[in-house]
Order: structure tokens, then C-alpha cells, then sequence
């Protein structure tokens, strides 16, 4: 970082798993606040509903919160957005491994 040190605030909106919700969350964090990154978005609905505007303006949507596998088939479809979960069936599949070991 050098010797320009910036403070990082985070500002959180509930969208309460809704995609009509979400949209005005975010419109309300890229206009009002100036969101430089969005942080975890809830599941893919408002993920998929939001997305066109954070790729519009080159908004990265990090750590999206989903384990279906709509992220890592097409990552480049989705930049600037990435997800951090395991998929729903490379979960299962490790959970079903354990338990028959």
C-alpha cells in the first residue's frame, strides 16, 4: 500500500433474498454510496438480478454466496463477479465420500 493508507468502510443493505430488493439495494450502493466492490450477495436470483448493472459499470461482485455452479461454468460471462463456495454436488460428493469412509 505505500504510504497512502485509505480506510475501507462496509455498508450493508438487506435485501431479505429478494430480486426487486436487491436491485434498489444496489442501485442504492452504486449511486448514493459510491461502492467501489460489492461483497456477498445472497444467493444466484439476486445475483442474476443485479448483475447487469455492477458489469455496466465495472462494479466487482465479490464472494457471491451460491453453490450452484452458474459462476465457475462461464467465469468470463460473469466478470468482473466470482463466487467462493464449493458447488452443491462437489459438496455432496465430499460429504457422501466422508461418510462412507
Amino acid at each position: 500500500l505505500g504510504t497512502k493508507v485509505g480506510l475501507i468502510y462496509f455498508i450493508y443493505y438487506d435485501h431479505a433474498y429478494s430480486t426487486t430488493k436487491a436491485v434498489e439495494q444496489v442501485k442504492r450502493l452504486i449511486d448514493q454510496d459510491k461502492v467501489f466492490a460489492v461483497v456477498g450477495i445472497l444467493g444466484i436470483p439476486p445475483f442474476l438480478a443485479t448483475e447487469p448493472m455492477l458489469k455496466e459499470r465495472m462494479i466487482p461482485n465479490v464472494n457471491v454466496v451460491t453453490g450452484t455452479t452458474t459462476l465457475i461454468d462461464n467465469p468470463v460471462k460473469h466478470y468482473p463477479s466470482w463466487g467462493f463456495m464449493p458447488s452443491y454436488a462437489s459438496y455432496t460428493y465430499g460429504m457422501l465420500t466422508a461418510i462412507a469412509q
